[in-house]
């Protein structure tokens, strides 16, 4: 597969696939690009996240390896990590939540190792944030994002409706993995979750960019965090549910995160859904050419 960026304006195009010496064309098909505008969704004031019943399991995927004991605005990013996930189990998510834990980084130097910490169950609020209280970084362990993605599956074996993962890292992939490569075979197996990451002190724009591809193939968001307040907004946002949108005959047009990044639809009337909870619905909302539409639900 390969992804394709839309064009900066309407019209009709053709993709070429070439030959990279001589730029022989080897197949072409042509395609329309309608007028497209740009939406995004909020939610509407404050609220606990995940109040609704039924809304579906979160799994944070903590990166605990040895960079997190590097230390921004006085803090090692380990111990602000900590602190921010402690808050949002105590006092964010709701009670009874499906919810699992994976760590990895924590346990060995110089391994790939990675553990489910909290197996998928209800949320017990105090237990969760002792658990999380307890991990540590470990120096020199390394980075297996790409492995712990693909044990998603089996740690959210037990959930029903729609499944949110957020991985929560300062770094790249260093056991060898293919993070997009899982995250496209978990996708293309019909499995209903949404992948986002938050970049914990990302300084590298090529990294930024692949954490960026992979959330979207993911269906989900990338959330840049340079301190705590901006760490705990990210998860607060992604955790705050997806949404999709539906067309005239009630097809999906498109997919995205409460609170998260705008994204791109031919202009048009649509249907707006929060997916899994019983507290969101917008009939009728126009997309208009070159425009950004703003909703609340």
């Amino acid at each position: 597969p390969v992804l394709l960026r839309l064009p900066d304006g309407s019209g009709r195009h053709e993709i070429r696939y070439v030959t990279a010496q001589s730029a022989n064309i080897l197949a072409r098909r042509e395609l329309t690009i309608e007028p497209a505008g740009r939406l995004v969704v909020v939610r509407e004031g404050e609220r606990t996240v995940g109040a609704a019943s039924g809304s579906g399991a979160v799994e944070l995927i903590l990166d605990a390896s040895g960079s997190m004991l590097k230390r921004e605005n006085g803090e090692r990013r380990i111990e602000t990590a900590r602190r921010v996930l402690g808050e949002l189990v105590r006092d964010h998510l709701s009670e009874d939540r499906a919810f699992a834990l994976r760590v990895f980084g924590h346990k060995e130097a110089d391994s790939c190792r990675t553990d489910l910490e909290i197996p998928l169950g209800p949320l017990r609020r105090d237990a969760a944030a002792a658990r999380i209280a307890s991990i540590d970084a470990m120096n020199l362990a390394k980075t297996p994002i790409a492995d712990s993605l693909a044990k998603v599956p089996s740690d959210l074996a037990g959930a029903t409706g729609p499944k949110t993962v957020v991985l929560i890292t300062d770094g790249e992939e260093t056991c060898d993995g293919r993070p997009a490569t899982v995250i496209r075979d978990l996708r293309a197996r019909g499995l209903d979750v949404q992948i986002s990451i938050v970049g914990f002190a990302i300084d590298d724009a090529e990294l930024r960019a692949d954490f960026e591809t992979w959330a979207e193939l993911g269906g989900g968001g990338y959330f840049d965090a340079r301190n705590a307040d901006e760490l705990a907004q990210s998860l607060r946002t992604v955790i705050s549910g997806p949404f999709r949108v539906l067309d005239r005959e009630g097809n999906v047009a498109g997919e995205g995160i409460v609170g998260g990044a705008e994204i791109v639809l031919p202009a048009g009337t649509y249907r707006i859904e929060a997916v899994g909870g019983d507290d969101g619905v917008v009939d009728d909302v126009r997309i208009e050419p070159n425009q950004l539409t703003r909703v609340s639900l």
